[in-house]
């Protein structure tokens, strides 16, 4: 997402953090670049692991900055789970952010959920942590490792486990 920095305003300097990743079924791994998003986490049964910035937010800087990836393992019963700093940003009457914590709760508190149904409730919490008075966008992107066994594409673009 891109937006206008406030300390710029009325020229065109934007910018922008960023999350890319790749999950290869094969080697059972997560590559990825985050360009100073702060947001992305690899959540297991008993362990949350911040997926950290492998590069300056884009657009603040030198244009000519290089960014690194990054690489981890995933097992069975991992959640991938990216979201915009409007979740952990969001602030309750008393002013306190939600942070990140909260995103860990919710998945943990019900792990055999699918990830549509965790995204839900990921952005509900983030509403009603607000009473619904949000000042930012809130967004999630939930992956769901239910399998390690290496998979492939139907015909009609539907992931099929090999066995």
């Amino acid at each position: 997402m891109c937006i206008e920095n406030s300390a710029f305003e009325g020229e065109e300097n934007l910018f922008a953090t960023l999350f890319f990743g790749v999950i290869d079924s094969d080697r059972r791994t997560i590559t990825y670049v985050s360009a100073g998003h702060h947001t992305a986490y690899l959540i297991a049964p008993f362990k949350v692991t911040a997926l950290g910035a492998s590069g300056p937010i884009i657009g603040l800087l030198d244009d000519k900055l290089e960014f690194s990836s990054k690489r981890i393992s995933v097992s069975a019963g991992d959640t991938l789970a990216i979201v915009t700093d409007g979740f952990t940003e969001a602030r309750n009457e008393e002013g306190r952010f939600l942070g990140s914590k909260a995103l860990a709760d919710i998945i943990l508190a019900d792990p055999h959920r699918n990830a549509q149904l965790t995204a839900e409730a990921i952005i509900r919490r983030a509403y009603d942590y607000t009473q619904h008075n949000n000042h930012d966008d809130v967004a999630a992107l939930v992956v769901k490792i239910v399998s390690t066994e290496p998979a492939h594409m139907s015909n009609n673009g539907t992931v099929i486990p090999l066995r």
